[in-house]
């Protein structure tokens, strides 16, 4: 990698612990979509959005989705999933918890859910890198809801950790 820096490894060892700064994630999909899926999330409780008058769903964040990990539409096995942010809205839109839900085959390809998925759009926003907004907007019952967040995920309660530990379990 051009930005490796072996520097770094060993800068502040001994006196800067890092582990107080571990987040646990809670969307089981990459770091970089848990903003886009917070924003979705907060549209749909908010107008009590249904997903079968969704029109079109188009996401915004970081420029890193523009990789072809992200953009790819075929969903092949799990990781397709963990990188693919149409399902993993899908899989919101219809209720189903993220963990052990999201990793189930069938319903990640239940007709319902893919067809959600040609809905969404995933961009990379040239400008994410100044703010670190993710956005959201939804086209539905003739109007377009937005809403955008910053930062990559919100950090999880105790009470949210434990909640996902007994679902997982």
């Amino acid at each position: 990698s051009e930005s490796w820096n072996p520097e770094k490894i060993t800068e502040g060892l001994g006196k800067t612990w890092s582990f107080t700064e571990v987040r646990f994630k809670p969307y089981a999909c990459c770091t970089s979509l848990h903003r886009c899926i917070d924003c979705f999330s907060l549209l749909m409780q908010k107008y009590n959005l249904h997903p079968e008058e969704i029109e079109s769903v188009t996401a915004s964040t970081s420029p890193t989705v523009e990789a072809v990990l992200f953009t790819n539409r075929e969903l092949n096995n799990i990781v397709d999933l963990q990188f693919g942010l149409p399902y993993a809205l899908a899989m919101v839109a219809y209720g189903e918890k993220t963990g052990v839900d999201w990793q189930d085959w069938n319903k990640l390809t239940d007709p319902k859910i893919v067809k959600f998925a040609e809905k969404v759009n995933l961009k990379g926003d040239p400008s994410y890198g100044e703010k670190q907004l993710s956005k959201v907007e939804v086209v539905a019952r003739g109007q377009i809801f937005k809403t955008e967040l910053p930062g990559y995920t919100a950090k999880l309660t105790d009470q949210q950790l434990v909640e996902k530990f007994r679902h997982n379990a």
